[in-house]
This record gives structure tokens, C-alpha cells and sequence, in this order.
């Protein structure tokens, strides 16, 4: 939206149709997929690893209370 908002914007040619609008801001976002792909797949396996590591227990856990008194 914001590319097809700024074609229309700043491009003040009369023959200038809605389909040549669209059509150029078709073009510049596959120019700027790669980017967006490669910047998710850098942060995409760090999440899934986070999701399925295993926790670490807490030492209190299995140590039980901290307070030797009860």
C-alpha cells in the first residue's frame, strides 16, 4: 500500500493509469522480497529452537526450601 502511495504521490504524469500504478509497485516489492525473506528466515529458527528447548530446572526445586529451619 505505502508503495502504490507514494507511486501516486510523487508521479504527477497525466498518462499515468491505475494498472501502471499497481504494475510498478508490483515490480519494486519483488525488489524488496529478498530482504524481507532473508531477515525472517535469520530470525525464524532462532524462535522455533527457543520454542522446543528444554528448560532448566531450577536448583530450589531440587534442593528443596532454602530455610534449613523447616
Amino acid at each position: 500500500i505505502g508503495i502504490v502511495t507514494r507511486k501516486y504521490l510523487f508521479d504527477d504524469a497525466p498518462d499515468l493509469t491505475k494498472e501502471k500504478i499497481r504494475y510498478g509497485a508490483l515490480i519494486e516489492a519483488a525488489k524488496h522480497l529478498p530482504l524481507v525473506i532473508a531477515d525472517g528466515l535469520f530470525l525464524f529458527p532462532k524462535t522455533i529452537m527457543n520454542m522446543f528447548k528444554s528448560k532448566q530446572p531450577k536448583v530450589e526445586a531440587l534442593d528443596g526450601p532454602s530455610n534449613p529451619t523447616e
